[in-house]
């Protein structure tokens, strides 16, 4: 198991601690499932002790957003790098077609709710001249359910006044 920690998890300026299951009593005995418990410190002091590509790293993993863009000279490094910035870009792909999606399914709701609208004023005209009262309340109506009721009584009323009348009554 390996933690990374951004500070010096026991005080020793060490870049790593490492830890295997050994007897207290019995230094020599160790238990034979290999597990060891690694702790890796971004605060360490100690260079000489570890790979030149550990400090690297954990350089890497100290660094604020703005300095971990910096070259830090180490393969591994930049493939981080790398895949962070991959992931960045996908995340904005994703987030903008997103909002595309979005917006188009917004002007379709709103394509729909037009095209009943006039669909239904039409209706409503083949009986007779609409009231300028109920014209404008057709359309500052915005609810597609509401339009598509209106639309079902107005093909069942007959006349303006039986459709004013129904709609009223609701």
């Amino acid at each position: 198991m390996i933690f990374v920690c951004d500070f010096d998890p026991f005080g020793e300026a060490k870049y790593r601690y490492s830890f295997q299951n050994i007897c207290k009593e019995v230094p020599d005995i160790q238990l034979p499932d290999g597990r060891q418990i690694i702790y890796l410190s971004t605060c360490g002091k100690n260079l000489a002790e570890v790979p030149e590509k550990l400090v690297k790293f954990l350089a890497f993993v100290k660094a604020d957003l703005k300095e971990s863009q910096n070259n830090f000279a180490d393969s591994y490094v930049q493939k981080l790098q790398e895949f962070i910035v991959d992931v960045k870009k996908s995340r904005e792909m994703e987030a903008r077609f997103m909002i595309l999606e979005e917006m188009l399914r917004d002007e379709r709701n709103a394509g729909k709710t037009e095209g009943v609208k006039y669909t239904l004023l039409e209706t409503i005209n083949a009986y007779g001249e609409i009231p300028s009262e109920l014209q404008e309340k057709i359309e500052k109506e915005t609810d597609l359910e509401i339009l598509k009721s209106w639309f079902q009584t107005a093909l069942r009323a007959g006349s303006v006044e039986a459709f004013e009348e129904a709609i009223q009554s609701r």
